[in-house]
């Protein structure tokens, strides 16, 4: 499967990129886009991971959650 990343998500992505890089480290910066990505493979592998959000909302009734974390 491949995950589809909106126009809004990569946008998201890099605004949060470049707020990482501003305020922190540059190296914080690469550190959170690298645990995007491997957040995104980790979908890609297991799209149905995590258990259903319980919303009622029609459009919203497939949403799945998960915490993924990355040990350095």
């Amino acid at each position: 499967m491949t995950v589809r990343k909106s126009d809004d998500f990569i946008a998201d992505l890099d605004c949060q990129f470049q707020w990482y890089a501003d305020n922190a480290s540059w190296e914080v910066a690469e550190s959170y886009l690298a645990a995007v990505q491997a957040a995104c493979r980790l979908l890609e592998q297991y799209p149905l991971l995590g258990p259903c959000g319980g919303f009622t909302h029609q459009r919203l009734r497939e949403w799945r959650s998960f915490v993924h974390s990355t040990i350095t």
